[in-house]
């Protein structure tokens, strides 16, 4: 059979190849962005024209993307994910119930939940390893130092990865937001818990532990905001919108729009975005960036790139909130 991959940075590229090579098959790969995870015109008719000139008896990709999905629909073609984090956000895009998806996941209680929900195209398929790759780790340097080590016959299954908690607990990471979404997070940690056995008691400490660890900030497109909550005339917000004035403000723990500087045009404003960025994030590489806009896609997506070039975080999500 002839295999289009979709290739992006993701983990087991060379050993799903080697496996498909060693079946008999062969492998074409297409260079994939996980940012392409979502609708978009002319990336799914690039994809559409790509499936139709290299004809493959499938589509490949690790983790599931709804593009990828549209664009095989739309060519009569097999789409087959393999995935390997959960949750994924994704799985719960309205493409999967398309006949020709064959997503396998490896969390059993996942495929479950979709199983009892008459999702028919949502397969349940354990993790895999390449044991030859494997094998021939057994002879190198840093496998004598572990026969070694302490950690040798401590138990006879290890893992190995991240917990996503050796850096910072999320909420450690966020300061001042509105009292609403406050409210709508610390009621979710507060169902958590609860969820998980915790008394009241127990809950109301953890929630009193993380309720100022949330931060919200960017650049405002008018002043009205600002008037409408006292902070500024109507004559200023008239006038400071109509000369182009863009205050960048931060939500304090009160939930009040603290203005931090203005500037005039919005490169100006979102160049001040990247300069506060670069003063308070960490290790940029390992984090999902969400941009959030109120019907500014344009901005958003502008903003989007200046982050990608300035910082190469792992992941940028852009994201809509509706109308302001």
């Amino acid at each position: 059979m002839k295999i289009l991959m979709m290739e992006w940075k993701s983990f087991g590229n060379e050993d799903i190849i080697t496996a498909f090579k060693e079946l008999g098959h062969d492998v074409i790969t297409m260079p994939f962005s996980k940012e392409e995870v979502h609708h978009d015109e002319k990336k799914e008719e690039e994809l559409v024209a790509f499936i139709r000139d290299i004809a493959p008896d499938f589509v490949f990709s690790f983790n599931y993307f709804p593009i990828i999905s549209l664009a095989c629909k739309k060519t009569d073609m097999k789409y087959v994910s393999w995935v390997y984090d959960s949750p994924l956000v994704l799985l719960y895009s309205y493409t999967v119930i398309y006949p020709g998806n064959y997503i396998f996941i490896f969390d059993k209680d996942l495929y479950l939940e979709f199983h009892k929900s008459g999702i028919k195209t949502i397969h349940y398929l354990p993790l895999a390893a390449n044991t030859d790759r494997l094998k021939l780790m057994e002879t190198s340097s840093a496998y004598g130092n572990f026969k070694k080590s302490k950690w040798k016959n401590q138990a006879e299954i290890a893992f190995i990865g991240s917990l996503y908690t050796e850096k910072h607990q999320f909420y450690q990471r966020l300061d001042g937001i509105k009292p609403y979404t406050r409210g709508y997070l610390e009621g979710i940690m507060a169902a958590q818990k609860r969820a998980e056995g915790a008394t009241i008691e127990q809950t109301a400490e953890y929630i009193n532990k993380r309720k100022h660890c949330i931060h919200q900030m960017g650049p405002m497109d008018d002043l009205f905001f600002l008037c409408k909550t006292g902070r500024i005339s109507n004559f200023k917000a008239f006038f400071g919108t109509l000369v182009g004035v863009n205050p960048m403000a931060d939500f304090n723990r009160q939930g009040i729009a603290e203005v931090l500087a203005k500037f005039k045009g919005k490169k100006a404003a979102l160049d001040a975005v990247i300069r506060y960025m670069k003063k308070t994030i960490e290790n940029p590489e390992d984090q999902i960036i969400f941009v959030a806009h109120s019907n500014r896609e344009e901005a958003a997506k502008l903003l989007a790139e200046m982050i990608k070039k300035e910082f190469s975080p792992k992941e940028i999500i852009i994201s809509s909130i509706g109308m302001s």
